[in-house]
């Protein structure tokens, strides 16, 4: 009597390959576990999904717009950094908002006036405070920064020898981390902090830098002598994160490879 052992062989995807991403919108890439969906672009856009899923936000107001200096002896504060916001919600089948705050505009003239606010950002229902603009110079030679927002860093205060910003904060999404919501630096020569610009420097001359991009953090302030206008702050972000799909595991051609060895069958 012949015996038959028969096995069935399964095929399963690797951890990644193969897998499609369960939503559309932003910029989306991949880290082996998560797809994450970046917005980068300020205004208002959607997250799109075809499923119901967990995911991971980050979701990070612009940053504040850095003062100008003033009648050369004047200085000026930078930019608070955006608010950021960050956890889990359920998402289901559907559109949703999406809007990126934009950087607060430096201000650009030898006034002595104040930078803007930055814009919020928002999604799922969820807002992120945009920075506080330098609020200007007084009639002593120093002048604050803007104030800080939750979980952000204020602008450095600005005097002869400028205020560093405030730190920011280091937000973990879909096992990455986002570094930014820095405060701007004063001027004269204040260092901007997690994104934020630097102060301006009549001597040695250096203007007043804007906040790196899409960190939300401050712009810088702009001295008092030369070049006096103040850095703008850094557009938002937000980042939505869930982890991706595994294939299903399924028998390859089974049936047909034992059905053949059984009969002697070619087919």
């Amino acid at each position: 009597m012949r015996k038959w052992i028969v096995m069935i062989l399964f095929s399963s995807a690797s951890s990644f390959a193969g897998s499609t991403p369960y939503a559309t919108g932003g910029d989306v890439t991949t880290n082996g576990e998560y797809f994450l969906h970046s917005f980068t672009n300020s205004g208002a856009t959607s997250f799109i999904s075809h499923a119901t899923i967990q995911c991971e936000y980050l979701i990070r107001g612009g940053g504040g717009g850095g003062a100008a200096g003033l009648d050369g002896i004047r200085y000026s504060g930078g930019g608070g950094g955006g608010e950021s916001s960050t956890g889990t919600t359920l998402v289901v089948v559907g559109s949703n908002d999406i809007v990126v705050g934009t950087g607060g505009v430096g201000r650009a003239s030898y006034t002595g006036g104040p930078g803007w606010n930055g814009g919020y950002s928002a999604a799922f229902g969820i807002t992120a405070l945009g920075g506080f603009g330098a609020p200007g110079t007084t009639n002593g030679g120093t002048s604050p920064g803007g104030a800080a927002q939750t979980d952000a860093g204020a602008g450095g205060e600005g005097a002869a020898d400028g205020g560093d910003g405030g730190n920011g904060t280091t937000s973990w999404v879909g096992g990455v981390s986002f570094v930014g919501s820095g405060g701007g630096g004063g001027s004269r020569d204040g260092v901007g902090k997690d994104g934020g610009g630097n102060g301006g420097c009549y001597s040695p001359p250096s203007v007043a830098t804007s906040g790196t991009p899409n960190t939300g953090g401050g712009g810088g302030g702009g001295d008092p002598v030369g070049e006096s206008y103040g850095g703008s702050g850094a557009e938002g972000l937000v980042v939505v994160a869930y982890k991706a799909p595994l294939a299903s595991s399924k028998p390859i051609s089974a049936y047909r490879t034992v059905h053949n060895l059984i009969t002697g069958s070619r087919q």
